[in-house]
């Protein structure tokens, strides 16, 4: 582009009627596009290079989709696990008590922390095709009815 916009002077590059490309798709469908991502997960792009061809009739590459997406203000970006049975109420209930004794603490006195381990039972969380500034989330599983191991470090 530096060597295109050196070769000519001003008055010759406005002469040129030069328009900024927009991609192949009217602001119309990309609304629509936009709202259909909105309502869906896409773990990639192709799902959404097959919706653009049978409801638009126009070929996106992957790499034309990508900046599509990230022009319509989405990014690939991981979903957060959230666990499923959380009571916020009981947390905060827990944070108070903690804070309490923890402010009743001597020098000689120690807090310990015990977490049961068991064999590998959670949800993996999966990359996606999300707004930007928009968080989703995965509800975990809480797999508590099975072997445990307790060891305190």
């Amino acid at each position: 582009m530096r060597k295109f916009s050196s070769s000519f002077t001003l008055a010759e590059y406005t002469e040129l009627n030069y328009t900024i490309y927009a991609g192949k798709l009217c602001s119309c469908f990309l609304g629509a596009l936009d709202s259909f991502i909105e309502n869906g997960t896409f773990l990639d792009t192709k799902p959404i290079i097959s919706y653009i061809k049978t409801r638009f009739s126009v070929v996106y590459s992957t790499s034309g989709t990508r900046k599509s997406l990230k022009r319509l203000g989405f990014s690939y970006k991981e979903k957060v696990a959230l666990p499923s049975k959380l009571d916020v109420v009981k947390q905060e209930e827990f944070v108070k008590k903690y804070e309490l004794i923890e402010g009743r603490l001597t020098d000689k006195c120690a807090i310990f922390f015990m977490d049961a381990v068991h064999p590998q039972h959670n949800t993996h969380t999966l990359k996606a095709w999300l707004r930007k500034g928009k968080t989703s989330y995965v509800l975990t599983n809480s797999g508590r009815n099975r072997l445990e191991y307790k060891r305190i470090v």
